[in-house]
């Protein structure tokens, strides 16, 4: 089991050492040195966050294409873009690895259907 964290902890630094990743933290810093649009574009993040992930059932689409009109000034602004384009980008990074990482992995799952 130690060598899989010592190969975990290898796999960190890969992903720190990627573009992804590095894209991520500069548009970061840059959006955080403005810290109202930061706090700005984190309100609307959460609140389309809330809305992907209520779990009743509900599609959801003429709400969550009313917060994206309601922040359209703000999403349009480039340095916000560039933000969010890096983010999704190094969320699929993690979503790939973690399917490699459950590929063939066996595990149960039934109690969640109950």
């Amino acid at each position: 089991m130690k060598e899989l964290v010592i190969q975990s902890r290898q796999l960190n630094k890969k992903i720190q050492a990627s573009p992804e990743y590095n894209r991520y933290l500069v548009t970061k810093e840059k959006l955080m040195a403005d810290g109202e649009l930061y706090r700005k574009m984190n309100e609307f993040r959460k609140r389309n966050f809330e809305l992907q992930n209520k779990g009743d059932g509900v599609n959801r689409y003429d709400e969550i294409r009313n917060l994206a009109s309601e922040y359209n000034l703000l999403l349009h602004n480039a340095l916000v873009n560039d933000f969010l384009m890096a983010e999704q980008r190094i969320c699929r990074l993690m979503q790939d690895i973690y399917k490699e990482l459950a590929r063939d992995i066996e595990f149960d799952f039934e109690y969640m259907d109950m």
